[in-house]
């Protein structure tokens, strides 16, 4: 948990969180628009969602420590190139690189690794190791806002790389492992013979003893309607995501709230979320992935519509908590729900078979929202469609089956 956080403070620095910082200063700087910049993120999230899909199995049989610790070598380098970049081309070419590969290295090699040594507190778990992305959501924005003014966005994004390359890449490479029975251990620190805590939704394991790891095969779980319902219900998700994150502090100057205050909404909806992530994932533990998940993304459909009434610098605020609440729970819960249905012998390939399908929902809202703002000049249309979006991801869920102990014991002795 603790590699997980270093790493996810570290990792925030690619993702749109942060990058909003950078829009505005960015065109003015450059003359590149909003939809230009926008498109950028877009290929760097289809291009991770593409290399998800054949990393999936080597997690499952390497482990994520070396993938994960070269992606943030890769990645950090990359920025560093970015914060040079004079042509659109080369801004194209760098922040692709680092994005691609945060998203189908560190970012997945990271949520697997907690989700194989844990099973029974796995969403708190989860929760915990994403605080290190929150505090990176919190105090980043406002550090590199005032980095920007006084030093430019190309010094700033330097910052940036270096930070990448100092807490992603050292400690996993020291630190991270593939599964506690590897080592002769048992997830959640158990003992050997010790029962795992029941619960609702709770996948117990087919055995007990080290080297016993339950769960389906990635062909089977790929034929079922639970995969299909979680993985569209995500994909709408992360497209809000990806959209409302890149442009929310633009749009907060936009509509004529001061930068001071701007950035502090960015902050305050990373806090948030960071809260919420933790309850999300003492909820799923109580109850299951699905019905929060569900819960929640309904709440999501109406923080969208709220953000299109923002026009003062209390309401920025108050949207941010909303927001952020949503975000950093369907986060938490989005990272375990694969284990709680399918168990954890292939989660790698099965999480990879999802990310294409997620991550082209994520690289699509940042490109589809920029587009939208070159064309009508605002983010009205925008944020009402990621209400619906919301809405249909609740709805998909709902009727989503059942995780059950059975389902996840399902192909557990079988190749």
């Amino acid at each position: 948990m603790a590699v997980g956080a270093l790493v996810g403070f570290s990792e925030v620095t690619i993702f749109n969180v942060v990058i909003s910082v950078f829009v505005v200063p960015i065109t003015q700087d450059t003359g590149w628009s909003r939809g230009t910049i926008s498109g950028a993120v877009t290929l760097g999230g289809l291009g991770g969602g593409l290399l998800a899909l054949t990393l999936g199995p080597v997690f499952d049989r390497f482990g994520p420590r070396y993938l994960v610790a070269s992606g943030g070598a890769i990645a950090g380098l990359s920025l560093l190139a970015v914060s040079q970049a004079q042509e659109v081309w080369q801004f194209y070419v760098f922040y692709v690189a680092s994005r691609v590969v945060g998203v189908a290295a560190i970012s997945a090699g990271i949520n697997i690794g907690v989700s194989n040594w844990f099973v029974a507190r796995r969403s708190r778990a989860m929760g915990i190791s994403h605080l290190g992305q929150r505090m990176g959501g919190i105090l980043l924005p406002p550090l590199l806002q005032a980095w920007v003014a006084t030093h430019g966005w190309r010094n700033a994004w330097g910052f940036n790389a270096w930070l990448v390359l100092a807490l992603c890449t050292i400690p996993t490479a020291l630190f991270l492992r593939r599964r506690p029975e590897d080592h002769g251990l048992l997830p959640d620190g158990r003992s050997p013979g010790e029962a795992l805590p029941g619960g609702p939704g709770q996948a117990a394991p087919a055995a007990t003893g080290a080297g016993a790891v339950e769960g389906w095969s990635p062909r089977d779980a790929l034929r079922s309607r639970a995969f299909w319902h979680v993985t569209l219900a995500m994909a709408a998700a992360y497209l809000v995501f990806g959209g409302t994150n890149l442009h929310f502090m633009a749009y907060l100057l936009d509509r004529g709230i001061d930068s001071g205050t701007a950035v502090a909404a960015v902050s305050l909806f990373s806090a948030s979320s960071g809260v919420a992530g933790v309850l999300a994932g003492l909820a799923a533990d109580r109850f299951t992935v699905r019905w929060v998940m569900t819960a929640v993304l309904a709440l999501g459909s109406l923080s969208s519509l709220a953000l299109t009434q923002v026009a003062s610098g209390p309401a920025a605020l108050a949207y941010a908590l909303l927001g952020g609440a949503v975000f950093g729970g369907i986060l938490i819960l989005s990272s375990t729900v694969y284990a709680e249905y399918f168990g954890r012998r292939s989660l790698g390939a099965i999480a990879g078979l999802a990310q294409p399908v997620t991550l082209v929902g994520n690289a699509t809202g940042p490109g589809f929202a920029g587009a939208a703002y070159d064309l009508t000049g605002g983010y009205l249309f925008v944020f009402a469609t990621f209400a619906v979006l919301y809405a249909l991801g609740a709805l998909s869920l709902a009727l989503a089956p059942a995780a059950t102990p059975a389902s996840a014991r399902r192909d557990a002795n079988t190749d």
